[in-house]
């Protein structure tokens, strides 16, 4: 059986491995930073910023729809930020 540290290593080394998505967030989420040895908490530190990285790429995918639908009303696209507030 693998203990905590060896298993977030596994699991920090997966994430680092292949694209950043939604299902990389679950798993770094489920890991507990104290239980993992020092190489791998800077690799977590990595692997999170990996995964907010893709998530500001997605957050403006939704913003360039909004601003579309915007200008699709009429309305100067950025008149788009007052509907999520930015």
């Amino acid at each position: 059986m693998l203990s905590s540290a060896e298993t977030g290593r596994l699991v920090v080394e997966r994430v680092l491995g292949c694209p950043p998505d939604a299902d990389s967030a679950v798993l770094l989420a489920r890991l507990h930073p104290n239980e993992l040895d020092p190489d791998t908490r800077v690799d977590l530190i990595v692997a999170w910023a990996r995964i907010q990285s893709w998530v500001a790429s997605r957050q403006e995918v939704a913003v360039a729809a909004v601003v579309d639908a915007t200008r699709d009303l009429g309305l100067e696209g950025s008149q788009a930020r007052h509907e999520v507030g930015m």
